[in-house]
């Protein structure tokens, strides 16, 4: 449930659809993460712990876990200067692009220290429903919109690309800290990365 609780769009989708759409895909996909932080940041932490052994569900102690959550006060902080039209100096921008470069290697590190291939039978099952749950969606979406929307728009792109997005990371965090099944959430990371990169490409190549 955790695992389908949002969509990895900072480390995965940003750097892909920069490149193929530049940064007016950026911005539209950006839009998309939106919507999808609230998801990754607050809903799936709050069941994370809905379902921890260790703790009963207190929502004063999850929300004030989820405000203290540096990147989503990151996210937010970021969002308020965006609003009020605060602007960096280039020499700020030019350092924190150099910090973010490793984002991507660290989070598939993470993933790859994580994994574990032994599965057991009820693994297996939950991995499979998780997979077909979290991607039909997309799959609809792939196949309705260009029925009603120019597949033209940048707007139907994103929409289209986000939905079919792998997995957040914080899946494997929040299953770590609260004591799930980190590997099941692993793998679940790892299947979902690979069954994104076809159906992206895909998408990519057709329009």
């Amino acid at each position: 449930m955790i695992s389908l609780c949002g969509y990895n769009i900072g480390l995965f989708a940003f750097p892909f659809i920069q490149q193929i759409y530049g940064n007016n895909g950026l911005l539209h996909i950006a839009m998309f993460d939106m919507g999808n932080s609230f998801n990754v940041f607050g809903i799936a932490y709050i069941i994370a712990y809905a379902f921890s052994e260790n703790d009963k569900l207190d929502i004063k102690k999850v929300f004030k876990k989820i405000l203290y959550f540096i990147p989503f006060d990151t996210y937010i902080i970021s969002f308020i200067l965006n609003i009020v039209g605060f602007k960096f100096p280039g020499l700020i921008v030019n350092l924190v692009e150099q910090i973010s470069l490793p984002n991507t290697t660290l989070a598939l590190f993470v993933i790859g220290y994580f994994l574990d291939f032994n599965l057991d039978k009820d693994e297996i099952v939950s991995l499979v429903k998780g997979l077909i749950i979290k991607y039909i969606p997309g799959i609809i979406l792939f196949i309705t919109l260009p029925l009603f929307f120019s597949t033209t728009s940048m707007t139907i792109k994103a929409i289209m690309l986000g939905s079919i997005m792998p997995t957040a990371l914080v899946a494997v965090i929040y299953s770590d800290e609260r004591n799930l099944n980190v590997k099941l959430a692993s793998i679940f990371i790892t299947s979902t990365t690979i069954i994104t990169i076809i159906f992206m490409s895909l998408i990519m190549l057709k329009w």
